[in-house]
């Protein structure tokens, strides 16, 4: 939890900026004076998920661990070549403009899932769980789209898809990263296409949800692992990494022709409607997975504009339905 991060830092140099108070919310009845309950800001989300994503370590007081891993994080960004990455299915495209289109239909759908067999199996698997299904399989493929409806099936191809290009062939030491990285980019699709509503394309919102963290997985399989235990105990750590990372992501997402829309949310500072979509839904599913790894108090205090949607009540809920679609943390993210 925060708490737990502050603890690991205690009687270093530096500590953790305190969390700003939101104008008024001490006097608030149910604010976080009231309550006792610990504020987060986006600051303190990024810094809670990249310690706990790399396993943070009590860093060497000699060792400035930081400095080091940003230095390396510098140079592998220099060598990045985005050609290198893995090609994107020609797949994933060609079944988002189809599930654009009014006159397809749920066969159309499984014909173009059937050219992917891990992919179908992935279909029919999910629409035949407890969630969908109750448990009933599906008849057949056709069945499992149609049951999946459009949202739940993008979910389920993007995941399928995307899951082994951002988390690699990662060794014994990366696992336990890989895992969390990967947690919190599934919470952030399906939260992506939950938010998106009337103001952007919920095909494009879950696009852009699965590759934002592209560049933060190609420098976590890049790095010592060791280093970047360490380095995350180290206050600027994460915003750092983080600038490093994103126009790693926009050069993988340009060099796989992704739409300008998903192009143009990926930018540092974007307002587009899908931009607010993404940076909304990132918050949140680094607070989800921070929440249900122990790192943060389920009731920590969300500012208001913090990330969408403002009441505890609309997040408490997102949160239950969140937990009903995705996969918990599995058993290589969990360890500490």
């Amino acid at each position: 939890m925060i708490s737990h991060l502050l603890r690991r830092l205690r009687g270093r140099s530096e500590r953790l900026a305190p969390l700003p108070v939101p104008p008024a919310a001490s006097e608030a009845a149910d604010g976080p004076a009231a309550t006792g309950a610990p504020i987060v800001d986006a600051a303190a989300l990024e810094r809670g998920f990249v310690a706990w994503a790399f396993g943070m370590e009590a860093a060497d007081p000699g060792h400035d661990a930081a400095a080091e891993a940003i230095a390396h994080a510098q140079a592998v960004a220099k060598r990045f070549d985005a050609r290198r990455m893995p090609r994107l299915p020609a797949l994933v495209p060609q079944l988002l403009a189809a599930m654009r289109r009014d006159e397809t239909d749920a066969d159309d759908l499984a014909t173009l899932i059937a050219r992917d067999p891990p992919l179908a199996g992935d279909v029919i698997r999910v629409a035949g769980s407890a969630y969908y299904s109750r448990g009933v399989p599906p008849a057949g493929l056709p069945q499992a789209v149609r049951v999946l409806g459009d949202a739940g099936l993008r979910h389920v191809v993007l995941g399928s898809v995307m899951r082994p290009i951002l988390r690699g062939d990662a060794g014994p030491a990366r696992l336990s990263t890989a895992a969390r990285l990967w947690s919190q980019s599934e919470a952030r699709t399906w939260l992506c296409g939950r938010l998106a509503g009337a103001d952007c394309d919920a095909g494009e919102a879950q696009l852009a949800g699965i590759v934002a963290g592209t560049g933060l997985a190609a420098l976590s399989r890049m790095l010592p692992p060791g280093l970047l235990a360490g380095a995350a105990a180290e206050p600027d750590f994460a915003a750092r990494l983080l600038d490093i990372a994103r126009p790693l992501t926009i050069r993988a997402c340009s060099h796989w022709q992704l739409p300008t829309p998903v192009l143009e949310a990926l930018e540092p500072g974007a307002q587009t409607p899908l931009a607010r979509v993404l940076t909304a839904a990132d918050r949140l599913a680094m607070g989800y997975r921070l929440v249900e790894a122990g790192w943060l108090p389920a009731n920590a205090w969300w500012p208001t504009g913090l990330a969408m949607p403002d009441s505890a009540a609309g997040r408490a809920a997102l949160f239950e339905a969140l937990a009903r679609e995705v996969e918990p943390l599995d058993a290589e993210a969990v360890p500490a």
